[in-house]
């Protein structure tokens, strides 16, 4: 198993009707994300991800049934169906089998943007009750 540093992706949850399993696949490749594709900076300004995630956001919804269960995540459809795809930034791994998955790290900036939008509120609250 071998690991990058973080990158843009854009990924999503391996399901094995849609991506197929032989017998090479690495054996927890269900829990994972795959990579669909990489950008570097300029290419993510230039706004190239905007036209990978239009593709995929329509092969989803033309190609996947809405009842597609998975064996290991209950709210597939919800990641991909409804939400659609999204570029994350992700740490890359490359499984035994020689998939490439993604390590997620989208979530820490969310963590960060919530962790300022309450002290920006507290601070505002704290604002108009001294007057």
């Amino acid at each position: 198993m071998s690991s990058q540093q973080l990158q843009i992706v854009v990924c999503e949850p391996f399901h094995p009707l849609l991506h197929g399993v032989t017998d090479q696949s690495s054996p927890d490749i269900e829990s994972h994300f795959l990579v669909h594709t990489t950008f570097d900076a300029e290419e993510f300004f230039e706004g190239e991800p905007d036209t990978t995630i239009q593709m995929l956001n329509k092969a989803y919804i033309y190609n996947v049934p809405t009842a597609l269960t998975h064996p290991t995540i209950r709210n597939y459809y919800q990641l991909i169906g409804r939400a659609g795809f999204t570029t994350d930034i992700a740490q890359l791994v490359e499984l035994d089998g020689g998939e490439e998955v993604a390590i997620l790290n989208t979530y820490r900036i969310r963590i960060f943007q919530r962790h300022v939008r309450a002290f920006i509120a507290r601070r505002r609250s704290e604002q108009f009750t001294i007057v």
